[in-house]
């Protein structure tokens, strides 16, 4: 499932609720704002796993891998059990994705199509999407999110290279497929409900529960 949040409490607040090592990790931040994201983050993915059925007084860790891939620690069960986990944050809001195959999840502020980018790091299909859109600066987050998303899923993340696979649009589904080389996994893209002035999409593979439309919608959480 996908659950999204705004960042609607004061920092102690989430510094009350964060584990040990996300107060670690929020103090590598220069500025405030970062702090607050990097703890709210987690505070929404345990909200998130009791929503899901985790049991809440479990010791549950956060952890990341050396590529940043974020992972869950649950004592008593075994990894192949382990939920699987992906983390976003930008401006005032955050969202988590949680499935039994790896996923990725990513949210961005609308932010302005730049050609340079489009030009360097897009697909001539990508391309021709961004411009037959009546919101250029849209469609351009759009695309990134779910190229951001397809990284996540796979672990890898930026240093996959984002110009070194493309997207495509199914008009019948309203879905997107990866056209890649990475590896033998299909995987689907989909772009989904999210805060106001935000665009929140999701990456998954073809066994995902996420796959049916009943359970892709985001459950939209408070933070308070």
């Amino acid at each position: 499932m996908i659950y999204a949040a705004r960042i609607d409490c004061d920092t102690e607040s989430l510094r009350e609720r964060a584990s040990a090592e996300r107060l670690m990790r929020s103090e590598r931040f220069v500025h405030e704002a970062d702090r607050r994201r990097c703890l709210a983050v987690e505070v929404l993915c345990m909200m998130a796993l009791e929503e899901e059925g985790v049991a809440s007084d479990a010791k549950i860790r956060l952890m990341h891998d050396d590529k940043q891939k974020p992972y869950l620690c649950i004592p008593g069960v075994q990894e192949s059990d382990t939920p699987q986990v992906s983390l976003s944050h930008a401006g005032e809001a955050v969202a988590v994705a949680i499935d039994r195959f790896p996923v990725g999840v990513d949210l961005e502020t609308v932010r302005p199509c730049k050609e340079q980018i489009v030009n360097r790091f897009f697909t001539q299909t990508e391309q021709k999407y961004i411009h037959r859109a009546m919101d250029r600066d849209l469609a351009f987050t759009q695309i990134w999110t779910l190229k951001e998303s397809f990284v996540k899923a796979t672990g890898e993340g930026l240093s996959l290279g984002i110009e070194s696979f493309g997207i495509e649009w199914d008009k019948e589904t309203g879905l997107y497929s990866y056209v890649q080389e990475y590896d033998e996994n299909t995987y689907t893209g989909a772009i989904l409900p999210a805060p106001e002035g935000y665009v929140l999409s999701a990456c998954f593979r073809a066994e995902s529960e996420l796959q049916d439309p009943h359970k892709r919608d985001t459950i939209f959480m408070c933070l308070k």
